[in-house]
């Protein structure tokens, strides 16, 4: 069963969707929950994951519930926080973006929580394109800031280009456009050593 889930895995990085759900329904037919949750909770959550990368909202969000549940067995905080801040990403992409900043907010509390610091960078970037999406630019800044400082801290290139990406955004909302240069100038590079080529091409759109 978790050979058929890494396998899954594989896929879904490299976009073979679905082949990933073959391999993933596989895994679930053979992995025992009675022994652990947490490898079946994986399992549904990359499940979750892919329905939504395929536009299934409402796959997604139903097999996110599943793995919620899994996740309360297993004692997963980190994992909870995943499927919470996957459940703000479809409620930010319906429009309910109250809903996506709570989904958001509980996310970053779970990662602080579980000392998930990838998580938390994901959970700042996720509130930063909400605040952005409402038009709170000075929340969204605010956010980015804690954003860039973490992954100062943690060294994390890929959260940087991402909050300069993100800073671009609201400077092009505004009109600023001499500031948007300089994010894109500052995010361009970043992408580029990463061999990112999605961002790479998000920096030139």
């Amino acid at each position: 069963g978790l050979g058929y889930a890494g396998i899954g895995f594989c896929h879904a990085f490299t976009g073979n969707f679905n082949a990933a759900l073959e391999m993933f329904n596989k895994a679930v037919t053979l992995i025992d929950p009675g022994k652990s949750a947490k490898p079946l909770a994986e399992v549904y959550y990359g499940i979750a994951e892919v329905s939504l990368q395929k536009g299934d909202m409402l796959s997604a969000f139903e097999m996110y519930e599943t793995v919620l549940a899994q996740a309360e067995k297993s004692s997963s905080i980190k994992l909870r926080g995943d499927v919470i801040r996957g459940k703000g990403y479809i409620f930010s992409l319906t429009g309910d973006h109250e809903r996506a900043l709570e989904m958001h907010n509980q996310s970053l509390q779970l990662y602080e929580k579980s000392g998930h610091r990838d998580g938390q960078l994901a959970a700042y970037l996720a509130q930063a394109v909400v605040l952005t999406d409402i038009e709170e630019f000075v929340e969204a800044e605010k956010v980015l800031e804690n954003a860039l400082a973490l992954a100062d801290k943690l060294n994390s290139p890929w959260a940087r280009g991402w909050a300069f990406l993100g800073r671009a955004k609201i400077y092009l909302l505004q009109k600023k456009f001499d500031k948007v240069r300089v994010m894109c100038n500052l995010a361009l590079p970043v992408f580029k050593n990463l061999n990112f080529p999605q961002a790479y091409s998000a920096v030139y759109e």
